[in-house]
């Protein structure tokens, strides 16, 4: 079986093509464009800029995507082609809609199923393709499954009793821990994309081991709480009030008295920027874990797994790794290829063939219909 895939949620334009073989994955290709340099300079992403973008994207990226996969044209892909998945959201609409519009051209010319995913629950099945033997195939019970998903726009704890079967444990009360890293980012001035440049100058913090080290350290988030919720925003809050305390050299208390400018243009220096990005990331990601802990001490899992944007973050990989097996030995764990955690088409494989496998007459016949029917949904819930 040969799968297209279309991802066009946010502001990376992509296009996988997979095969089906001895229930197992095998990728034909993958395309990603991004627009990170377009956005860069609005400080984040402007929604109708990726509209225009996935226009102009979509076309090139499916004929090489095409191409690389040994197909010499599209309408040859046609030919083989068994089925087409797209993201439905959720998402930015106005980026949601070029993808969607697009799956729906191609699903009528060529006569094509066309299969929604949800784009969480794509990012939970990424750890199904990979270039590895261990790597699971569709005929594997990994059940009870734990996945944390962590991204810009969602912070969740999800079990998974059976494939496409999803129970939220807990989710962000607040900001998403990838929004929460990309606001302290702009916080500290280190730019756009906030998250990945936050966690390269943390890294710096040890290259000024014989200087003073700060005197402070962030709260965790919610410590106390019974639930298996999060919040990110009070943390993000505390960085803020600490890096106008440290440079304006007066205490919480006078500067809340006078709420900081909209632009803050706080004058850290490259030492304090790494002080303070280092004890941020140290609580965000004591935070995802613990909560993780908690669910697997509640909830026995066979597997946990790791996805989403941020799952690219290192100390998140290497803390996921080292401390889950080791206080949860009957659980294997799984992460993500790092190239495959941002948003991608790739990811998108699994949950397309096992929806159609999983469909009965009516629901395939739905699928077929879908490029009449099928309308994107910004705030599509895991269900």
């Amino acid at each position: 079986m040969i799968i297209l895939t279309i991802e066009t949620s946010c502001d990376e334009t992509s296009v996988a093509i997979g095969k089906i073989t001895n229930n197992r994955i095998k990728l034909l290709s993958h395309v990603v464009s991004s627009q990170v340099k377009l956005h860069a300079k609005w400080g984040g992403v402007v929604p109708a800029l990726a509209a225009r973008e996935h226009l102009k994207n979509l076309v090139p990226v499916i004929s090489l995507a095409t191409k690389q996969a040994g197909f010499k044209k599209p309408a040859d892909l046609a030919k083989e082609l068994d089925l087409i998945g797209v993201t439905e959201g959720p998402g930015l609409i106005p980026a949601l809609l070029m993808g969607v519009n697009f799956a729906k051209s191609l699903s009528y010319s060529w006569g094509k199923p066309l299969i929604p995913v949800n784009h969480m629950e794509a990012h939970l099945y990424t750890a199904w393709i990979k270039a590895d033997p261990k790597a699971f195939s569709f005929r594997d019970k990994p059940f009870p499954l734990l996945a944390l998903l962590v991204s810009g726009g969602h912070t969740m704890l999800v079990r998974v009793e059976e494939h496409l079967k999803y129970k939220i444990l807990g989710e962000t009360l607040d900001d998403a821990v990838g929004e929460a890293f990309d606001k302290v980012a702009r916080i500290l001035g280190l730019g756009y994309p906030g998250g990945p440049r936050l966690s390269k100058i943390a890294q710096l913090r040890s290259s000024y081991a014989g200087q003073a080290q700060p005197d402070f350290e962030f709260t965790l988030p919610l410590q106390n709480s019974k639930n298996l919720n999060f919040s990110f925003s009070g943390l993000k809050t505390a960085v803020l009030y600490k890096a106008l305390e440290i440079t304006r050299g007066k205490k919480l208390k006078e500067i809340l008295e006078q709420p900081p400018k909209p632009d803050l243009n706080i004058p850290l220096s490259r030492k304090q920027k790494a002080d303070l990005a280092w004890a941020f990331q140290e609580v965000a990601v004591e935070s995802l874990l613990e909560r993780t802990k908690q669910a697997l001490a509640k909830y026995s899992a066979r597997t946990a797994v790791l996805g989403g944007g941020v799952a690219a973050n290192q100390l998140l990989r290497e803390r996921w790794v080292a401390e889950i097996p080791r206080e949860f030995p009957r659980t294997r764990v799984l992460l993500p290829p790092i190239e495959l955690t941002g948003d991608n088409a790739a990811m998108l494989i699994p949950v397309t063939y096992l929806k159609w496998q999983k469909a009965n007459a009516k629901k395939r016949k739905e699928y077929h219909n879908n490029w009449i029917t099928l309308e994107p949904d910004s705030n599509l819930p895991l269900k």
